[in-house]
């Protein structure tokens, strides 16, 4: 169903959803990329229409979009499927915005610190467990 479809999506439609907004207009063919990464995420058959209707009402900020990292950070190929959608994103309404590129850059460099933190956390749980240190 279209629900599940999107729940199982939702990390990276708000964050494709956060970027697509960051010039103050979403554009049809934004929308379209961001149905098309809804479509990838899922087997299910979904109607294109709805969809398109949902994507088009989501507005999320900031806060929002971060708190979905934790989705991406033990399968780095989720970010890196959603990096490749992320540049069709921009450029799928013909003009890359400066506003776009810096929430791009944003969003990504608040991602490569999260990573970081994240593997700082696992090793230092690695050592924790094994009693020793993995760090030179």
């Amino acid at each position: 169903s279209l629900h599940l479809a999107m729940r199982a999506a939702l990390p990276g439609v708000t964050i494709l959803s956060f970027l697509a907004r960051s010039d103050g207009f979403l554009d049809p063919d934004e929308v379209e990329v961001i149905v098309d990464y809804v479509m990838m995420s899922t087997t299910a058959e979904l109607d294109r229409d709805a969809c398109s209707k949902v994507v088009a009402r989501l507005s999320p900020d900031y806060a929002e979009l971060v708190e979905h990292f934790g989705y991406f950070l033990r399968q780095p190929e989720r970010w890196e499927r959603l990096s490749r959608a992320a540049r069709r994103l921009v450029d799928a309404d013909g003009e890359i915005s400066a506003d776009e590129q810096i929430a791009w850059r944003k969003v990504s460099d608040s991602y490569a610190l999260a990573l970081e933190a994240f593997e700082v956390a696992e090793q230092r749980k690695l050592e924790d467990m094994f009693g020793i240190a993995l760090r030179a």
